[in-house]
């Protein structure tokens, strides 16, 4: 009976050094702070999803955010899109309507960027929205 329970003695501590050179188990000092991961709000920040609303035509996807730069697809009014940031660019502006919008969402996971002008995305997830990197 006594070898048995060396035996699982050894086994226990075999495991648990096994388990501490992994990483998996650490040893902490009494009373240490450990971190605990970020809420998940904190880590929202990044690629959001909008919809798309035109009236009549399809919303053009363009090879920058421009309304000169080349037409390489479209999206029709109601799908949702998934943007990976936001940028400044040529300002979208609507025949006979003063103002304008300056703003161009990129495509996340495709090439391509669409005006904000036509893309409805909730005011808070805009915030989460990262800016597009400087090219």
């Amino acid at each position: 009976m006594n070898s048995l329970s060396s035996r699982r003695r050894m086994a226990v501590m075999l495991a648990g050094c096994a388990l501490v050179g992994s990483g998996i188990l650490t040893a902490a000092p009494a009373g240490a702070a450990t971190l605990s991961p970020a809420p998940a709000a904190v880590l929202a920040v990044g690629p959001q999803w909008g919809t798309v609303i035109t009236e009549q035509d399809d919303l053009i996807i363009r090879a920058w955010p421009s309304t000169r730069a080349d037409d390489i697809g479209s999206l029709p009014s109601g799908d949702r899109i998934r943007l990976s940031c936001k940028t400044p660019g040529g300002t979208f502006t609507i025949d006979g309507v003063s103002g304008g919008n300056q703003f161009w969402y990129k495509l996340a996971g495709r090439d391509g960027y669409v005006t904000a002008h036509y893309v409805k995305i909730d005011i808070d997830r805009l915030r989460d929205l990262p800016d597009c990197p400087r090219q």
